[in-house]
């Protein structure tokens, strides 16, 4: 038994760190992932607005191009 016991306390000394590092890791890449389609979003309204087409023109061709 206190084989098992030394086992499980250096299993969760090792566990608990990689998991609140995986979760913090996980949360900055999903700030990174929104930053991302939010830059999207913004260079494709300018360049609708370069080829004269308003927000909804081009969002009603980029729903038919996913379709």
């Amino acid at each position: 038994i206190a084989e098992a016991l030394v086992t499980t306390v250096f299993g969760l000394i090792i566990g608990v760190p990689a998991l609140i590092a995986y979760n913090l890791l996980g949360a900055r890449v999903d700030v990174f992932i929104n930053r991302i389609d939010e830059y999207a979003h913004h260079l494709l309204k300018r360049l609708a607005m370069m080829e004269g087409k308003s927000p909804e023109e081009r969002d009603i061709e980029i729903h038919l191009r996913k379709s």
